[in-house]
């Protein structure tokens, strides 16, 4: 991958936020120390709802970011989001 994470899951993010709320959310990623995925995905929940990735996505392939923030949010390696930068992040 060449994005972490925490990027493809923000760049996933952001088309769901409002202008003034994403304001919000990167000043507030600016002021805290996040040193883990865990920390990173508990200030998102506070501005986004996950649940819109799933029901009302950007692109279709907004479910991969949505499983794997409920079922591999651990995963340093996560297939689903390599998948979703070669497909939308960097397409061919």
């Amino acid at each position: 991958m060449k994005y972490s994470n925490r990027f493809v899951i923000y760049y996933a993010a952001i088309h769901y936020l409002k202008e003034e709320e994403l304001t919000i959310f990167n000043e507030t990623i600016k002021i805290q120390f996040i040193r883990t995925n865990l920390q990173f995905l508990k200030i998102l929940y506070k501005f986004l709802d996950i649940e819109l990735f799933k029901t009302k996505p950007h692109v279709w392939q907004d479910i991969w970011v949505y499983n794997h923030i409920k079922y591999e949010k651990l995963s340093k390696k996560s297939k689903l989001l390599k998948q979703y930068e070669t497909e939308v992040l960097i397409p061919d």
